[in-house]
């Protein structure tokens, strides 16, 4: 249990090490949930519904899909980069198991992901436009839950990919593909 803690901790500093990776992955759904919110709820009245759904429900799920995406996307370039570079093979060498090994990249994305819902939370409690009374327990409950599962996809598609440089954009491409076919109930 001390190597997987260990393993995570490095796995962590080596993320951050990497600027552009944690601020697409921390900030871009934060700062994307507060500007769609503050435009589209500036307008808001409480007889429109509609717009109203579309500020309560609509935004929060987008923001949330981006939370999922981004660890998708870091987590198929991660793995296809330490198998292209011979790293997987290196730790294999090593006393950890494979499934230490994998669960220590899990484990970091459902951190990121905490830490950016957590972040979402407070920036949408300072600056949401509409108050709303959101169940944050089941919220939180869901977004990790959805986030295993995807990441579940990330590794199908990172044991697919051939290398690196593929794996940002067939990600991409598999994930818009999935995003196309969200929309509203109307």
């Amino acid at each position: 249990m001390t190597g997987l803690w260990k393993l995570t901790w490095i796995e962590i500093k080596v993320f951050m090490r990497e600027p552009l990776g944690a601020f697409g992955t921390i900030l871009v759904p934060v700062l994307t949930f507060v500007i769609v919110g503050r435009i589209a709820g500036r307008g808001i009245s409480t007889r429109s519904p509609s717009a109203s759904d579309f500020v309560r429900v609509a935004v929060p799920v987008f923001a949330s899909i981006l939370i999922a995406l981004s660890a998708v996307l870091s987590l198929v370039t991660i793995i296809s980069i330490y198998r292209e570079g011979g790293i997987l093979k290196r730790l294999r060498a090593t006393p950890l198991r494979p499934h230490t090994i994998l669960t220590a990249h899990v484990v970091v994305k459902l951190l990121l992901t905490a830490i950016t819902l957590v972040l979402l939370m407070l920036v949408g409690k300072r600056y949401y436009p509409v108050d709303v009374d959101a169940p944050i327990l089941s919220f939180t409950a869901a977004m990790i839950f959805c986030t295993i599962s995807i990441l579940s996809i990330g590794f199908v598609i990172a044991s697919i990919i051939p290398t690196a440089r593929f794996a940002t954009f067939e990600d991409v491409s598999v994930m818009m593909g999935n995003l196309r076919s969200v929309k509203s109930p109307d």
